[in-house]
């Protein structure tokens, strides 16, 4: 039984769409490694971010931006930021110290010689051990802020940051190593510093997870990068000073320029930020200025270096670094979603398949947005969007070209049963819902006809000639009670049986079988006559042709119809008492005539044409019936009994 359900047309049914849509996911699921899935995810992952990223940033990290104002030479330092006198970045840290900053991050290199700037500036790291200065890494070589900076107790972090293929940043290293030593990043140096966390006591990074020394585990991606968490557009840090307004009158230095210029009332305007702005802070130290250069783009926009490094100091003084989805689940979820809509496309139902596509698609939306604002995961939403983008049409398309096929091959096995118009009726009823086919009780008309000598035939021919002679004569009844829209219910040995008004609604349905069983009783009638005539023009040469004659019988009436039989053979027939008065009124019927039952003379009554030709044949009494019936008849003249060439009459009694 397994075995022939699996080379069933169901079965090719249930496993062509998941089969179609599981390769198509496959696809789909082997592209999330490309550049143009991988940049999509980014930046559908960017969007979430800018829409649900942290509207309070993090209070604890300040940023003392190297702005324009401070590279101006009226009011500033000078242009050239290499040329400052690095005194100044030591009366920073003096002020910054009296202001009460617990951690001092210069995110400026100081590789170039700047003497007395720099005895000064090694001074102050003397004075203030929470000091990190900047460390950059390239092609496999590490720059260094000078000697006698790098000897006077400063802390060393890396300043790089990692730019992904679509030149957006999104993620810093944890740390960053060569063959001899290694160093770790800004952000976790200044954690480090400012949790007090002890420095022998490394970062411990297995199975997608940094453990840092105090016991925090920090999420990483599959490169053991940290994925920065940023905080809103124009809202990176709680706040940001300019290097000039935080120094004030308190940096000679900052006069030496502003005394140069001519308007007395300049450094009146230069505004100083409170000390409680630093006081227990991050304090971050670099350029604001788009001069400098060091800018980057960001998930939020344009951003400096500086406030990227602040971004994730904030991220893990939180603890809320991003996650990325595994390649794994991505593809998991793909497959899984194209299957689902496969298995969708079987039920045929078009608005049903686009509604889930569009709950679909609003589902993987708010899963995201779930994902990042519950466990800060970055789930994967391009896969499926393209997965709802692809699959989803394709099931369409498919549904379509499967459906158009299968309407083409039901019309052509109907146009076996009835006309072409009903079978079109029927497909737009089923169509709007209108068909019923479970079993319904309606009004209908019943034909049968008959084969008068056929017991003879079978009994003196051989059976596949008495084949051919029935399906000759069953093709020429059934093409006349087809022209009239019948439904050919069945055939029985001889015998052919007909519906009128099922499963399509006919007003005239009585009017109707009496004139298709006319046409089909008058189409075996011109038959044989074309049959003798054909045998007396070729000289009577050869066996003589085997003629048959036909008697019908109608009746309406009530009836049940719909499928009968079962799940796996079924036939489309009507149940009932007129059914069988239909078949016996046939078997009383002579050659050549139709029988007709009291309720289809009536119906048909309205019929000139019909009623001329109805007579009385009078009560009859018929098999299974207590009573005699009024039964009337129709007598086609031209269907007389015909004798063949051996004498044998064809009006023999029927089967």
């Amino acid at each position: 039984m397994f075995r022939s359900f699996l080379q069933s047309r169901s079965a090719r049914r249930v496993a062509f769409f998941p089969l179609v849509t599981l390769f198509v996911g496959l696809f789909i699921a082997a592209t999330t490694t490309w550049t143009v899935h991988q940049h999509l995810s980014w930046r559908l992952s960017d969007l979430l971010l800018q829409g649900f990223g942290y509207a309070t940033p993090d209070e604890r990290v300040v940023i003392v931006g190297i702005d324009d104002e401070a590279l101006s030479d009226n009011n500033g330092f000078g242009k050239r930021l290499t040329e400052w006198d690095r005194t100044i970045y030591a009366q920073l840290i003096q002020h910054l110290q009296k202001a009460g900053a617990r951690v001092i991050i210069f995110d400026i290199l100081f590789a170039g010689q700047n003497d007395q700037g720099d005895e000064n500036l090694a001074a102050a790291l003397h004075t203030f051990p929470a000091v990190i200065l900047n460390v950059i890494e390239s092609n496999g070589q590490f720059q260094y802020p000078t000697p006698q900076l790098a000897e006077a107790g400063a802390h060393l972090g890396l300043a790089n940051v990692l730019v992904d293929s679509d030149h957006v940043v999104r993620r810093i290293p944890f740390n960053v190593a060569n063959t001899s030593e290694s160093h770790e990043t800004l952000a976790m140096q200044a954690v480090r510093l400012y949790w007090r966390l002890p420095a022998e006591l490394p970062v411990e990074i297995n199975k997608h997870q940094a453990r840092l020394p105090n016991g925090l585990r920090i999420p990483v991606d599959a490169n053991d990068n940290l994925l920065i968490n940023y905080a809103l557009t124009n809202q990176y840090i709680a706040v940001r000073c300019s290097i000039g307004h935080v120094l004030g009158n308190s940096a000679n230095v900052f006069k030496t320029k502003a005394a140069q210029t001519s308007s007395a009332a300049a450094p009146d305007k230069v505004e100083t930020c409170p000390d409680a702005t630093f006081r227990d802070k991050i304090v971050f130290v670099g350029a604001t200025a788009i001069a400098s250069g060091d800018v980057h783009a960001t998930p939020m926009g344009q951003m400096y270096g500086v406030e990227i490094h602040a971004n994730a100091t904030a991220t893990l003084l939180r603890g809320t670094a991003l996650q990325e989805q595994s390649h794994t689940a991505r593809r998991f979820v793909i497959v899984s979603l194209a299957v689902l809509l496969g298995l969708m496309g079987m039920l045929r139902k078009p608005f049903t398949l686009i509604m889930m596509m569009s709950f679909g698609v609003l589902g993987a939306l708010i899963m995201a947005i779930l994902a990042y604002q519950i466990g800060h995961m970055q789930l994967d939403t391009a896969g499926p969007l393209l997965t709802f983008g692809i699959v989803g049409p394709t099931v369409l398309v498919l549904q379509n070209l499967v459906q158009r096929r299968e309407r083409s091959e039901i019309i052509t096995l109907l146009s076996m049963q009835v006309s072409q118009n009903v079978s079109q009726q029927l497909l737009h009823a089923y169509d709007r819902n209108e068909l019923v086919l479970g079993g319904e009780l309606r009004q209908v008309s019943v034909v049968f006809i008959d084969m008068r000598n056929y017991t003879t035939l079978a009994e003196t021919l051989a059976p596949e000639r008495v084949m051919y002679i029935v399906n000759t004569y069953l093709g020429i009844i059934a093409e006349e009670l087809i022209k009239f829209d019948g439904t050919l219910s069945q055939y029985v040995g001889d015998q052919a049986m007909a519906i009128f008004n099922a499963p399509v609604e006919q007003s005239d349905h009585a009017q109707r079988a009496v004139n298709a069983t006319v046409a089909a009783l008058e189409a075996v009638a011109v038959y044989n006559r074309s049959v003798c005539t054909e045998y007396e023009a070729k000289g009577r040469i050869g066996d003589p042709p085997l003629l048959a004659n036909f008697g019908a019988g109608i009746n309406t009436g009530d009836a049940v119809a719909g499928n009968i039989g079962t799940s796996e053979r079924y036939n489309y027939t009507v149940i009932g008492d007129i059914v069988n008065v239909a078949a016996r009124l046939c078997n009383a019927a002579p050659p050549g005539a139709i029988y007709l039952g009291p309720a289809t003379q009536s119906a048909v009554v309205t019929c000139t044409e019909l009623i001329e030709r109805i007579d009385e044949v009078g009560p009859i009494s018929l098999k299974g019936k207590a009573e005699p019936m009024p039964v009337y008849s129709i007598q086609l003249m031209d269907n007389e009994p015909i004798a063949s060439e051996s004498g044998t009459s064809k009006s023999e009694s029927s089967s």
